[in-house]
């Protein structure tokens, strides 16, 4: 058994004994945190006192012994103020012989990986997600026989990376292949990268360079099979017209939970993952000919879709009924795309300048279930007022939203308008049946120069944020007569010269030269 497998099992069995608690999965079954009893913690520390070291750079006379294999450094919030981030890795990081796992997650700055890592015969985990700026990889990867890990495989047939690198390698979990347009021998690629033997990869993500008009794309986004264990596939910039056909193949893709189709500009439909039933998150973005997301027109499309993210589909104007859809994000595109939401809890639209509705159904009852809404620069749409169950509105650059109806909104906890340059003013009676909103958040409405008396009826107003009023001049006399105090009140950007005598735990000042904290006895 492989190392990995065996701290598996040894984790389940303390997990079942309750060493473990309040453990939480990712989508793929794959644990990401969880949390020990603090008595439980400190019996492991007295246990393992010897083996594993946090090191405090604060506290530089609590040395770790010789024997000690496990060091965790804390760096307080001082330590690292001056120190600038790496562009690179020092080429003495490969003498680290024995070091088995090297994680770069989240290296937003870095390039390039040390020339010589071939060497570190021992590695088995190299993270390296989230690294952005990564062009490129080092050679002879394919020496790392022991390598369970690699996020990230950048071809490159100058510096001899090619797909053959990954042929031997036992990968598991996520793999990111970039730059498929320089794969040269497409006859030979299926055979050279092996991908339909690595049962243990369960997310695979294959990438070209944007406006790549590769001639060998289809044949070689063919020959790059997956094992049918895989649980996520995520495909960029595919510059051919059609997808292979294990794309479509639905016995080989059947675990697939997640997948997204970003910027395959030339194909004009996508595969009939309408069918799998595992499948709960679909993103489908830059699909420039697309006309709809299935050929069928049953209702027993789509089983388990929870999420759905559209992105820049212009010609994209048909929508299944999709009973299981809970979350839907719709970015520039027809408004037809809203025509069939019904049980929705999320809802994000942008960049949708003829929406002047929600839904053209009748009003009432059409989004019983919504609790979350984020609207950005839909300059005709007016907010309806039937959404018993909303509890999160966040407005930005809608010109013509109409505060007026959002008073029934009575579920409503949070608040947050950005760039509405039309609000001149706060309505007087509009707030007066948000009885359970929390946080009000207004920033950089230009013409808005007074806030409403009104404001006194929001009854559960915690938190109030005035961000970017150059005219703003007074606060209404009204505020202070909230029925509990605020326990957060900022306030930016503005020419204040009457504030009434407020009872708020924390307020806070700002302007364009400091900021001016004041808590109030």
């Amino acid at each position: 058994m492989e190392l990995e497998d065996i701290a598996n099992q040894i984790w389940n069995e303390l997990y079942w004994r309750s060493f473990f608690q309040e453990v939480k999965n990712d989508d793929f079954g794959n644990v990401k945190s969880f949390k020990m009893h603090d008595l439980v913690h400190d019996l492991a520390q007295s246990i393992m006192e010897d083996e594993c070291h946090v090191m405090e750079v604060e506290r530089p006379n609590k040395k770790p012994n010789k024997i000690v294999r496990h060091v965790t450094s804390v760096y307080g919030s001082k330590a690292l103020e001056n120190v600038e981030s790496l562009k690179i890795l020092p080429e003495s990081l490969c003498n680290l012989l024995n070091l088995q796992t090297l994680n770069l997650n989240e290296c937003v700055d870095l390039e390039r990986l040390p020339n010589h890592m071939g060497s570190m015969i021992n590695l088995r985990h190299l993270f390296m997600e989230g690294c952005g700026d990564l062009t490129e990889i080092a050679p002879k990867i394919g020496q790392l026989t022991n390598l369970k890990s690699l996020s990230i495989f950048i071809l490159d047939g100058r510096r001899e990376i090619h797909l053959g690198e990954l042929h031997g390698l036992n990968l598991g979990g996520k793999l990111y292949i970039k730059h498929l347009e320089r794969v040269e021998n497409w006859v030979d690629a299926r055979e050279a990268a092996n991908l339909a033997q690595k049962k243990n990869l369960y997310s695979l993500r294959l990438g070209w360079n944007i406006g790549s008009e590769s001639e060998n794309g289809e044949r070689v986004l063919d020959a790059l099979k997956p094992h049918p264990n895989l649980k996520e596939l995520i495909i960029q910039h595919y510059p051919g017209t059609s997808f292979p056909r294990w794309m479509s193949d639905l016995v080989l893709l059947q675990n697939l939970v997640r997948v997204s189709l970003d910027g395959c500009k030339n194909c004009q439909s996508v595969p009939p993952y309408s069918q799998l039933r595992w499948l709960k998150h679909l993103e489908i973005s830059r699909m420039l000919c697309l006309e709809r997301l299935s050929r069928e027109e049953e209702k027993d499309v789509f089983p388990c879709l929870s999420q759905l993210i559209i992105y820049d589909c212009p010609k994209l104007t048909f929508m299944p009924c999709l009973p299981s859809l809970k979350d839907l994000q719709v970015h520039g595109g027809s408004d037809v795309l809203l025509s069939s939401i019904s049980n929705l809890s999320a809802l994000e639209i942008s960049r949708m300048p003829c929406l002047e509705r929600l839904s053209r159904e009748e009003e009432k009852d059409v989004l019983p279930c919504l609790s979350r809404l984020s609207i950005y620069d839909c300059p005709k749409l007016t907010l309806m007022s039937c959404l018993p169950s909303l509890k999160d509105l966040v407005v930005v650059r809608c010109s013509d939203v109409s505060l007026s109806s959002i008073s029934n909104l009575s579920a409503l906890e949070s608040l947050n308008i950005w760039s509405c340059d039309e609000i001149e003013s706060l309505p007087e009676q509009g707030f007066q049946g948000l009885n359970s909103l929390r946080s009000l958040e207004l920033n950089y409405c230009r013409k808005l120069k007074s806030l409403s008396e009104g404001l006194q009826h929001l009854k559960a107003l915690e938190n109030l944020t005035l961000h970017g009023f150059r005219e703003l001049v007074s606060l209404p006399e009204g505020i202070k007569h909230l029925h509990s105090p605020l326990d957060t009140l900022r306030i930016s950007s503005a020419r204040l010269t009457f504030c009434p005598d407020l009872h708020t735990r924390m307020w806070t000042l700002m302007d364009d030269k400091e900021d001016r904290k004041i808590v109030p006895l």
